[in-house]
């Protein structure tokens, strides 16, 4: 019973530990990269762009 118990323990604890460790890397990248970036607001002006480049032309 203590055999299996530490078995299960052991392979939830890893389970929470890669979550842990996902959490702190997208953590990171949310407070290092631009929140402008990170919304997409780039990807939308720049789509906006082309198409007034389009229709101008």
């Amino acid at each position: 019973m203590l055999s299996t118990a530490r078995k299960y323990h052991k392979w939830l604890m890893a389970f929470v530990g890669i979550q842990f460790l996902f959490w702190s890397i997208t953590g990171v990248y949310m407070v290092t990269m631009d929140i402008h970036y990170i919304h997409g607001e780039t990807l939308s002006k720049e789509t906006a762009n082309k198409s007034r480049s389009l229709t101008l032309s």
